[in-house]
């Protein structure tokens, strides 16, 4: 299910160069497994959180200024959480807290991430991590002309959401790289946690454009359908040509 909130927050979002800046270093990170959530750059994740050993992260991470790590958690037998080697990683945010130790967090993303060493497991994850490069695109007239026809056709696909008022088309122009809104709208809108996590560990920006422009002619067409089957619903003596 699509969840259109994200449109009111895309002007706080920062998608800007510094999101690619200073990301070489081995750093050490705290883990969090959850199942169906992958974080991706230049998003925000809103968490709450109320498990003991989570608590006892989130007071390591606010206090410290530790990076967090989401990782898609895959259930196993045993009833544990499997984290996924790449994950979204940024920096957690206090929204709120409470006198029992529960917060309120944000999570806002800054990169890519692959797990390359666990350091404990106890009580919460935390390990040695490394950042995941884009591959960049061959140059800046293949990016502008992937930047153009992503926008035209993310503005078109708002315009065809009957939830939507025309007003949120202006905010796409907010993103001013297509692997930008690629991200956002994968985040937002790919419907499974694995889908999000295919799409993560894609590192070349063109294909990451390649695949969400797909998904985004896939939901217009399915608009379109939707809008002709009521209209002939209205109007059964409409005719379509071929």
């Amino acid at each position: 299910m699509m969840d259109f909130r994200w449109f009111k927050d895309l002007l706080s979002i920062k998608t800007n160069d510094n999101l690619e800046a200073k990301q070489n270093a081995v750093e050490e990170v705290c883990v969090f497994p959850l199942p169906h959530v992958v974080l991706f750059p230049g998003t925000l994740l809103p968490l709450p959180i109320f498990e003991e050993r989570y608590k006892i992260m989130a007071d390591d991470i606010l206090n410290q200024n530790l990076p967090v790590a989401m990782s898609l958690g895959r259930l196993q037998s045993n009833g544990e959480l499997l984290p996924s080697m790449i994950c979204g990683a940024g920096k957690a945010n206090l929204v709120n807290s409470f006198p029992d130790g529960r917060k309120d967090i944000f999570v806002e993303g800054r990169k890519r991430l692959k797990i390359v060493r666990f350091l404990q497991k106890e009580p919460y994850i935390k390990a040695l991590g490394e950042p995941v490069p884009d591959v960049p695109f061959q140059s800046e007239a293949e990016e502008k002309k992937c930047h153009e026809e992503l926008c035209q056709l993310a503005k078109r696909w708002v315009f065809l959401i009957p939830e939507l008022d025309d007003s949120y088309i202006k905010y796409v122009d907010c993103f001013t790289r297509p692997h930008y809104l690629a991200d956002f709208i994968a985040a937002s809108f790919l419907p499974s946690g694995d889908e999000k996590q295919v799409f993560l560990e894609t590192v070349e920006r063109k294909e990451r454009i390649k695949k969400i422009m797909h998904f985004i002619e896939k939901q217009i067409s399915l608009l379109e359908k939707k809008s002709f089957d009521a209209l002939y619903r209205w109007n059964p003596e409409i005719k379509v040509l071929h």
